[in-house]
């Protein structure tokens, strides 16, 4: 019997593939400069290991765009890429970000789900991500790779999202084979307690660790039904990513550290946990990886004892944003009006309801000004009301006891989010911090934002910080 053409994907790094059959490949997800981000604030950089990149990548013109975050899709790797290249996006990829690689140049295919299609003999099917997934990545479209026009000896890439039911009930119904592998990310978000960034809660009402990181390697152990009975190779994807001086991703945003803890928590399942450079081979059921790239090592600096969070500080300055303290508060004075009515039906108001109404206030707003005026410019949304009100706070302690919700963030970083000038993304992991009750790690004021200031509610925001950037 013939054997199948092996199906090849070479790690470049973070979420970055280039997947190929024959002379020809497909890039998915390229990130192919060490930085990256959709504003024009300090870049962030793929972390720890920079992305390995070849001619051939650079000469590469189709790609597979999973969803609209910068670390998934970045404009300026697609700019590197020749005039012209083809860019397959799904049913969901938000209009102004196609809009936006359409003016580089290039020609965008939408591609709808559970249709299977061809790119350069690949064998493609998108799937939708589970809906359980965070709201802030429901746009993931997760593929299925191939070297077979029937699907089998496949991959299936989760992305940063949970593996797709659609996916799942066609392999109950034994509508496409098994697959061979699963590359799963961590989302570069698996860290040590305490270092859950905007998402940890700093009141005592949530306890002093927040959320602990090894709970996040539950998906990477624990496969869904089907999957876990067919027992593929669980392939380590997603890198880390950091801005400034933070270490706080190390090692959990390691795919080497996390395979060495995957054997330790479920020695049942298969590992492998490529470097960039490195290739992924699957064929006739079997999947290897062939190392490339040997002189990329740790850093034998980071370790898990040294891993830390960034200062608690303003990511935009009244220098770079040109805005006086007076400009900033006028225009969170007038997002106030549809951010309540948001906050109105969201999860935070049901639980102050069924809560009966333990405090007065819903979610407060703390927003510091510059370092001459200590005084911080406080909202609180009164839950009888529905509305904000202007309340004095000298100290921030105190503002943990009036609402089970609350963030503390900077002025003029909140102001450049409500302008455009900056995504939520730029200020989360420096300049927010939450509180919050227990178990509410995503379910909170930060989370909220995540969405409310996110690509897919405010696509007019992205668009804004990219025209910035030109």
């Amino acid at each position: 019997m013939r054997a199948q053409p092996a199906l090849r994907l070479e790690y470049i790094g973070h979420n970055a593939w280039y997947v190929s059959v024959g002379e020809h490949g497909l890039l998915i997800d390229p990130l192919l400069l060490p930085t990256f981000g959709n504003s024009a604030v300090q870049p962030f950089q793929v972390h720890p290991h920079a992305p390995v990149v070849t001619p051939e990548h650079l000469l590469c013109t189709h790609v597979l765009l999973t969803h609209e975050h910068s670390d998934h899709v970045h404009l300026g790797s697609l700019r590197l890429l020749p005039p012209c290249s083809n860019v397959y996006v799904g049913p969901v990829f938000p209009a102004y970000l196609e809009r936006a690689v359409r003016e580089l140049g290039h020609i965008v295919h939408r591609c709808d789900y559970l249709i299977r299609f061809d790119i350069n003999g690949i064998s493609i099917c998108l799937y939708p991500c589970d809906p359980a997934t965070a709201f802030w990545e429901q746009r993931v479209s997760q593929p299925l790779l191939s070297a077979s026009p029937d699907l089998s000896d496949g991959i299936f890439m989760s992305v940063d999202a949970l593996v797709s039911i659609e996916y799942l009930e066609e392999l109950e119904r034994n509508l496409v084979p098994p697959p061979s592998a699963i590359a799963i990310s961590n989302n570069a978000y698996i860290m040590p307690p305490g270092h859950f960034g905007p998402l940890d809660s700093i009141g005592t009402i949530a306890g002093p660790s927040g959320i602990a990181g090894l709970d996040l390697l539950f998906e990477l152990t624990t496969l869904p039904s089907p999957i876990d009975q067919i027992r593929p190779k669980v392939i380590v994807g997603g890198g880390g990513i950091r801005r400034f001086d933070e270490t706080l991703h190390w090692p959990f945003c390691d795919q080497q550290e996390l395979s060495r803890l995957g054997h330790l928590l479920a020695p049942q399942l298969a590992y492998e946990a490529p470097w960039p450079g490195d290739l992924v081979w699957v064929q006739d059921g079997d999947v290897h990886v062939h190392v490339r790239k040997k002189e990329t090592q740790p850093d034998p600096t980071l370790s898990f004892a040294q891993a830390r969070p960034p200062l608690f500080e303003a990511v935009v300055t009244q220098q770079l944003s040109g805005r006086s303290q007076s400009d900033c508060e006028a225009l969170v004075q007038g997002e106030l009006p549809r951010l309540e009515i948001a906050l109105g039906m969201s999860l935070l108001s049901e639980y102050w309801w069924q809560a009966e109404h333990e405090t007065d206030y819903v979610t407060i707003l703390a927003m510091l000004r510059d370092a001459d005026d200590a005084v911080p410019l406080v909202y609180a949304l009164k839950g009888i009301e529905g509305r904000f009100n202007r309340i004095e706070a000298t100290e921030l302690n105190g503002l943990v006891r009036q609402a089970p919700f609350g963030l503390i963030c900077h002025l003029q970083d909140f102001a450049a989010m409500i302008a455009g000038d900056v995504e939520i993304w730029d200020i989360a992991g420096k300049g927010i911090k939450c509180w919050h009750p227990p178990r509410h790690t995503l379910t909170n004021l930060a989370s909220f934002l995540y969405a409310y200031f996110g690509e897919q509610v405010r696509p007019e925001l992205a668009t804004n910080c990219l025209a910035r950037m030109q």
